[in-house]
C-alpha cells in the first residue's frame, strides 16, 4: 500500500511538472545581474571600506588623551609608562622584552597593522578586542603616534 501511494505521489509531481508548457517568455523578460558590474548588494552596518580607518585622527588632542590614558592603565605595565619597552613586568619577562613603541619597527607599522596587534595580540602580546572597544584602540594608536621618537639604538637597551 505505502509503494502504491509513494508511486502515485511520484507520478503527480513529475506530470504536474512537465506540462510541456515552459514558462521562457516571463524568464526572457526578468531583470538580470550584470557579472562584471558592481554589487548591489548594502553593506552591512559599521563596514569600513577597505584601506580606510575608523580611528580617531592623529590631531585629535581629545582622542590623544583619551589614548594617554588607556595606554597608562592598560599597556604601560608591559611597554613602559614612556613606551621605551622597559618596564618591571618587562624585566621579568624571560626572553626577549616587549618592543619599544616609539621607535624601531613599530613606528614603520601602518595604523590598521598596529590595530590588528592590539586586537589579536602578537607572540607573547593578549589579544585586547574581548577587553577594549575599538574606539579606545584608535585612542591609543593616536596616543603613540604622537610620541617623539627615539632612536632604534636607545630603545633597545
Amino acid at each position: 500500500m505505502r509503494r502504491l501511494i509513494w508511486l502515485a505521489l511520484v507520478f503527480t509531481a513529475a506530470s504536474g511538472a512537465c506540462t510541456g508548457r515552459a514558462d521562457f517568455e516571463r524568464m526572457r523578460q526578468q531583470q538580470r545581474a550584470d557579472p562584471f558590474g558592481p554589487a548591489m548588494r548594502v553593506p552591512p552596518s559599521g563596514a569600513v571600506r577597505y584601506g580606510q580607518r575608523e580611528g580617531a585622527a592623529a590631531d585629535d588632542s581629545e582622542a590623544v588623551a583619551k589614548g594617554e590614558r588607556v595606554f597608562l592603565s592598560v599597556c604601560a605595565v608591559c611597554h613602559g609608562a614612556d613606551a621605551s619597552g622597559r618596564s618591571v613586568v618587562a624585566a621579568n619577562i624571560p626572553g626577549n622584552p616587549p618592543p619599544p613603541l616609539n621607535g624601531g619597527h613599530v613606528t614603520a607599522m601602518t595604523d590598521a597593522d598596529v590595530f590588528f596587534v592590539i586586537s589579536h595580540g602578537r607572540n607573547r602580546m593578549p589579544a585586547f578586542d574581548w577587553s577594549l572597544p575599538a574606539s579606545d584602540r584608535w585612542a591609543v594608536i593616536a596616543y603613540l603616534r604622537r610620541l617623539p621618537l627615539v632612536p632604534h639604538a636607545e630603545s633597545s637597551q
